[in-house]
């Protein structure tokens, strides 16, 4: 048996690269190939495309799913480590603790804003795609997810590999379960 129709329709949207898809035809279920997954990158993709523009809390709890990522990445980058700081406090209503209202993101967002102005996208994409997830509408939001989790163009690909893990598992942590596919 295979996946039906519907699932492999899902994760061609999602842009799974070619061999997911080939290897996807090898399960039977999302969760079998959620649970064998070891590409943050979309995993983070397939969960920003089924979250509810209208739903703040699991918009919220899910860029701190992708700060976590983020962090992974960064690692001791000053600039990245900033940005996801922000993202996490604000994603967790904790505004005040950056010195803004709670009922007014707006200060959150114009420093936010700054932050991703002074940042070299080429350099830490991961933070940068972090501040889209903030800063743009819901139709933004899934290739900027999947970028959360990837490293600079110039790290190698073993590197690249084994932080593509390391962010599966922080994903699978806070999303056990594969997301459901959304309502046609």
């Amino acid at each position: 048996m295979s996946l039906p129709d519907n699932i492999m329709q899902f994760l061609a949207q999602c842009n799974t690269c070619d061999f997911g898809m080939k290897k996807a035809v090898e399960y039977n279920t999302l969760q079998e190939v959620w649970d064998d997954c070891c590409r943050a990158d979309w995993m983070l993709q397939m969960l920003a495309a089924t979250l509810d523009p209208a739903d703040n809390a699991a918009r919220c709890a899910f860029l701190v799913c992708a700060t976590q990522c983020v962090r992974a990445v960064v690692k001791d980058d000053y600039e990245g480590n900033m940005i996801a700081n922000l993202v996490e406090l604000w994603a967790c209503g904790k505004e005040e603790c950056l010195g803004a209202s709670k009922t007014n993101t707006q200060s959150v967002r114009e420093e936010l804003k700054e932050l991703a102005g002074d940042v070299d996208r080429h350099r830490i994409p991961a933070a940068y795609a972090l501040t889209t997830l903030v800063l743009e509408d819901a139709e933004h939001w899934p290739k900027a997810a999947a970028i959360c989790s990837c490293l600079p163009k110039n790290a190698d690909d073993v590197e690249k590999t084994i932080m593509q893990e390391a962010c599966s598992y922080i994903v699978r942590n806070h999303y056990p379960a594969a997301p459901e596919l959304p309502k046609t």
